[in-house]
């Protein structure tokens, strides 16, 4: 998987594969964590690309089974996300000329199942026909499948690592081949892609260093660092308040300043050695933004900004909770991306996630 590159579009877009994200498809409570990753993508990507399809997969003790069907194979109405808890019955069944019973080579309890399709979900958020949501259909090359099975023999061969990973040879070998299938799609859109917990645990086992960690998920890493150090949880909120926000001017403003910081970090990646440091370096780079906004509305912002870098190194969890009283009047004498740092709760009265009280307009 190379790095996306610094400069153009990539910053600003984030993409989602089917395979790598089949394992918050397993259960109901996994795929509220999805939708929780959607909206807060919402929040920081101008752009936000899925895989259009209907992926498939089932894995038992003796074997396993994958398919990806195109949108056109699938009606609608059958385009919907089943849970299978392990253990569920799993079959494979080949029609064989010249008999009327199938041929099933591999059956038993399933160790996991998946049905991994973004369209009941995106229909369901009325994401379908925004214009910054975009699905396609990705295909790669006999040779890129070569390569896909290559990578993934050769994991295997490293007894040491491949140990390690959870659950059985089946299970390993489809988390790989979703990990590079999805590399190489994301290589030729020139995009960083979103993966879950089992793609994610499966990259930080084979990377040796932090660096070689971030370089193989920048720069998702980068984001989900900024958003775990800054942003409040919104990923209970209503689909349409997640919405209203990213319209907002404040909305725009945030995915701007996002955008920013990550290439300020980005630029001093290589020197990393430690979480730690990577964290310092994003509450460095808040910093900076802080002062920018806040001097661009004062002429004289004296000692506000020393208040700011005593209040914000070490950042607290919760964006803006923590900071003095100066910063947090300067913050209210504009609405500015800054209020979106606030907890949601700020954002909402009366228990209604719909009903912001941000002023949309940043005026």
């Amino acid at each position: 998987m190379s790095a996306v590159r610094e400069k153009g579009h990539e910053l600003e877009t984030i993409y989602f594969p089917l395979r790598s994200n089949a394992g918050w498809f397993a259960r109901e409570e996994n795929l509220k964590e999805m939708e929780g990753r959607i909206k807060m993508s919402m929040l920081i990507y101008d752009t936000l690309i899925f895989e259009d399809g209907h992926y498939r997969c089932g894995i038992s003790e003796n074997g396993s089974f994958d398919v990806h069907l195109p949108p056109g194979q699938v009606p609608e109405e059958e385009r919907i996300v089943r849970f299978f808890p392990p253990g569920s019955d799993f079959r494979i069944e080949l029609k064989r000329d010249g008999s009327s019973e199938p041929w099933v080579p591999v059956s038993g309890p399933s160790v996991a199942m998946y049905c991994v399709d973004y369209f009941p979900l995106l229909k369901q958020a009325g994401l379908l026909g925004q214009e910054y949501v975009r699905c396609v259909r990705p295909v790669i090359s006999e040779q890129g499948k070569c390569l896909v099975r290559e990578a993934s023999a050769k994991d295997q061969a490293e007894a040491d690592f491949w140990d390690k990973l959870p659950g059985n040879q089946f299970l390993k070998s489809n988390v790989a081949n979703s990990l590079y299938y999805d590399s190489l799609v994301a290589h030729d859109l020139r995009l960083p892609f979103c993966v879950d917990a089992r793609v994610g645990q499966y990259v930080s086992l084979k990377s040796r260093s932090l660096h070689e960690a971030l370089e193989l998920r920048i720069p998702v890493a980068v984001y989900n660092r900024l958003v775990e150090l800054i942003m409040p949880d919104y990923s209970n909120a209503d689909w349409d308040f997640v919405q209203k926000i990213r319209e907002s001017a404040p909305g725009e403003e945030l995915r701007t300043v996002f955008a920013r910081m990550t290439r300020s970090v980005l630029r001093h990646l290589s020197g990393l050695r430690e979480d730690t440091e990577l964290d310092d370096l994003i509450n460095c780079s808040l910093v900076q933004e802080l002062v920018r906004e806040i001097g661009a509305r004062r002429k004289s912002p004296g000692k506000l900004i020393l208040d700011i870098a005593l209040n914000l190194l070490p950042l607290g969890v919760g964006g803006l909770a923590s900071t003095g009283k100066d910063i947090y009047e300067a913050i209210q004498e504009r609405r500015s991306w800054v209020n979106l740092l606030s907890p949601p709760c700020k954002l909402s009265r009366g228990g209604k996630s719909g009903d912001a009280s941000f002023d949309s307009s940043g005026g």
